[in-house]
């Protein structure tokens, strides 16, 4: 039974932006996508969460583009400031100091000449007569017929190109003109590495605390947009759509919205800079997703975070291809945690401290304890990142919170017409050997990848944790010469038959993909083998050569990482074992950093095994023949042996 009701959807979102550092005091970091995320407004019925979310502070006003807003203005009847004593003709109360155009020059009167008094002209339908108001002081002898006003951006001291365009910002996104050093930073971003104005904008408008603080409120926030990339102020039917946008769709949607847009491309084109592109990823996560991801390891799993997986879940929420809940959810229904086989009162203290960032309080356990038993473990977890614990979490954070369906929970049986009268039970592992298997190969974790898929995904990802070198997804794989077989056919053929041989020895095994119409990146796929903690990570792959001759097995490694001096000779470990099992050449074992899915796995020792090329007649035919397939899972196998006889020794 759910005990909470939502009055409004909160804001989920953030932006990925592109190349740029953090801003005002914060570390520089390259690429990093900028967040930002304010409490959802809650409220709970009978509710058993003891914190409640903190009342925003008073709004604070939003400038209307073009407007001064150091300088306020006098109310009616107030006489203005007083005017200088050359000015040869007081301003009515209210009026502004005249000034002369842009590049006028200023007229000095000769000695002895009379001063000329200058012709005002009357505004039609206003009416005539002589100005108000005296000068006070005595005038000087040589009256000057330039007044001496406080220059503004109006006033032909607006500044243009890059200059102009930060200064702009500034004066939008913070309510204040820039400092130096602020200012030239960006300035230095733009002329000499690159930045579009929307890694400006967008970095601005997002990450800064000085932004943060201001405290916006969904309606102000909205406003401050209209007027950075569109410039103008908008309608009261306009402002609610897009305030009724970015709560159902989140942040990053509605500022996709707002750059994608002509208005924009026109500012930017007026100030000579790249209005740039909103859909660039960040290749470095920020600091905030990389924090949030590191906490999940230390409070869900209850140990260090390795390397790769927390970039990779950092990448994933500063790109907004994960939220912070969908993180949760990993976490929290990973092979890792359920293999602790925690009670329901320990998973339920594992949530309070993750999630809540606080200790269960008196009577709430009980009410959630009797909760899971009426419902399931992941239903908790979504009533629990709908919290205002768990809001104020990912504010804090800067990242999107995101929710959970219910409707997706893994435990909720899927409705029958009709009850199955004797169910097929689901198949346990394997943790013994099977009679008569060669190896026993129990405690050990093992993960295949069939390397491609059908179809290729030629979207870009970082080819490594350490370098912002952009490469596909996955790329589609080569095609025998001999057979016309694809090579995601052939090596997932080969992968099952391995599966299924490591598993009669007592193996745990993981496959990456069972079938073909999958979209599974290099990276996601090494995460599987790096968040399972695999003793061996095999990708299977053939090779191709434009020489028709080449033919035999490679081994390709990882020359970066914690176990680098320890790859190459087990790689070699895996050429021999395969060499001698299926009696194909070696060609040797290379270390290098161009394989993703390789640079992603450092932390589990991790090799690309190269069975043939398909280029060659001969090792093509061999590829698909169901014998010599059976001899490299056997090669395999006798692998597999080796490495935990090492982990054991």
């Amino acid at each position: 039974m759910n005990r909470f009701s939502r009055k409004i959807k909160g804001v989920a979102g953030l932006l990925a932006a592109a190349t740029m550092f953090g801003v005002f005091g914060l570390m520089p970091r390259t690429s990093a996508a900028k967040t930002l995320l304010r409490a959802d407004s809650y409220v709970t019925s009978e509710s058993h969460f003891t914190r409640e979310a903190e009342e925003p502070g008073e709004p604070t006003a939003t400038p209307v583009p073009g407007e001064p807003t150091a300088t306020p203005t006098p109310a009616e009847g107030e006489p203005s400031a007083t005017p200088t004593p050359e000015a040869p003709i007081a301003p009515a109360p209210g009026d502004p100091t005249p000034t002369l155009a842009e590049g006028e020059p200023t007229a000095t009167p000769e000695p002895g000449e009379p001063t000329a008094t200058p012709t005002v002209t009357p505004t039609p339908g206003e009416p005539t007569g002589e100005p108000t108001g005296e000068p006070t002081g005595e005038p000087t002898g040589e009256p000057s017929l330039t007044p001496t006003p406080t220059p503004t951006p109006d006033e032909g001291e607006k500044e243009t190109g890059f200059e102009g365009f930060v200064e702009r910002l500034y004066n939008i996104a913070l309510n204040r003109e820039s400092d130096p050093e602020g200012k030239a930073f960006w300035v230095k971003r733009v002329k000499e590495e690159g930045a579009t104005g929307a890694d400006c904008a967008v970095s601005m408008l997002i990450d800064p605390p000085e932004f943060k603080d201001r405290g916006l409120s969904d309606e102000e926030y909205v406003k401050v947009l209209y007027a950075t990339f569109f410039d103008r102020e908008g309608d009261e039917e306009g402002y609610a759509f897009w305030v009724k946008f970015l709560n159902e769709k989140g942040l990053k949607d509605t500022i996709l919205g707002f750059i994608d847009s002509t208005e924009w491309c026109n500012i930017c084109a007026s100030f000579s800079i790249k209005s740039g592109s909103p859909n660039h990823k960040a290749t470095t996560p920020s600091s905030n997703a990389r924090a949030f991801a590191e906490r999940m390891y230390t409070k869900c799993l209850g140990r260090d975070a390795d390397e790769a997986g927390a970039l990779y879940w950092a990448l994933g929420l500063t790109n907004l291809e994960y939220t912070a809940a969908d993180t949760a959810n990993y976490f929290f229904f990973s092979p890792e945690f359920l293999h602790y086989k925690f009670s329901d009162e320990e998973y339920l203290d594992r949530l309070y401290t993750t999630v809540m960032d606080r200790e269960p309080e008196e009577g709430g356990k009980e009410f959630w304890l009797d909760f899971i038993r009426e419902h399931t473990r992941y239903r908790i977890l979504c009533e629990f990142v709908e919290s205002p614990e768990f809001t104020g979490l990912c504010q804090t954070y800067g990242i999107d919170r995101g929710s959970l369906d219910p409707k997706n929970d893994p435990d909720m049986p899927e409705p029958t017409p009709e009850p199955t009268p004797e169910p097929t039970p689901v198949p346990t592992p394997t943790t013994t050997p099977a009679p008569g298997a060669k190896y026993d190969l129990t405690g050990m974790v093992i993960v295949i990848d069939p390397g491609h898929q059908r179809h290729a995904n030629n979207e870009l990802e970082p080819v490594a944790p350490w370098s912002d070198e952009m490469k596909p997804k996955v790329s589609a794989g080569t095609k025998g010469v001999a057979t016309g077989r694809m090579e995601y056919e052939v090596v997932l053929e080969i992968g099952l038959q391995m599966r299924d041989l490591l598993e009669s020895m007592g193996a745990t095994v993981i496959m990456t993909r069972t079938s073909h119409d999958v979209n599974i990146s290099n990276i996601e796929r090494a995460m599987i083998a790096v968040n399972n903690h695999a003793d061996v990570f095999l990708r299977l792959h053939c090779d191709a050569s434009d020489s028709s001759s080449a033919r035999g097995i490679g081994v390709f490694v990882c020359s970066r990482g914690e176990l680098a001096d320890k790859q190459v000779g087990w790689g070699n470990m895996l050429g021999r074992a395969m060499s001698a099992a299926t009696g194909s050449n070696y060609r040797g074992c290379n270390a290098s950093t161009v394989y993703s899915g390789l640079n992603w796995a450092t932390s589990v020792p991790s090799f690309l095994l190269e069975m043939g090329f398909m280029s060659n007649a001969e090792d093509d035919r061999l590829l698909s023949d169901p014998d010599y397939q059976k001899k490299i899972c056997d090669g395999a196998a006798d692998f597999c042996n080796q490495m935990k006889a090492e982990k054991n020794s």
